[in-house]
Order: structure tokens, then sequence, then C-alpha cells
């Protein structure tokens, strides 16, 4: 079975990524990377983070609300 790599992000509407992290367990992450910035142009550094994180047989879930 394929290990669940979670990701998250603030959005600009929804300031609270608890109903995100909610989803991504509940569909089984093992780790989640949460940024906490908005903006097209904003650093990330989570998310370069958990890219290199991913291993072969990963699975990559992001959840967007």
């Amino acid at each position: 079975m394929a290990t669940l790599i979670g990701y998250a992000k603030f959005s600009a509407k929804e300031r609270n990524v608890d109903l995100q992290h909610e989803a991504l367990n509940a569909a089984g992450a093992y780790r989640i990377w949460t940024d906490g910035t908005s903006g097209v142009a904003a650093n990330r550094p989570q998310w370069q983070d958990c890219l290199g994180d991913l291993q072969p047989g990963n699975v990559l879930v992001v959840n967007v609300l």
C-alpha cells in the first residue's frame, strides 16, 4: 500500500487549515506539511520540504478548500 503524504496551505478566504488537516488525516496521510502564506508569488518552504521528502511509491494528497 502506498504511503500518503499530505499538504495544506492557507487560502486567501479561509485562514484556518483545520478542515484541510481533518480531511488529510481522514484520507490516511502519515505526515502533513502546512504553509501559512497565501498568494501566487508567496514563498512556500513547507511545499519544497514536502516535495523533497517524497519517495517512489508515495502518493501526494493536496486538499484545497
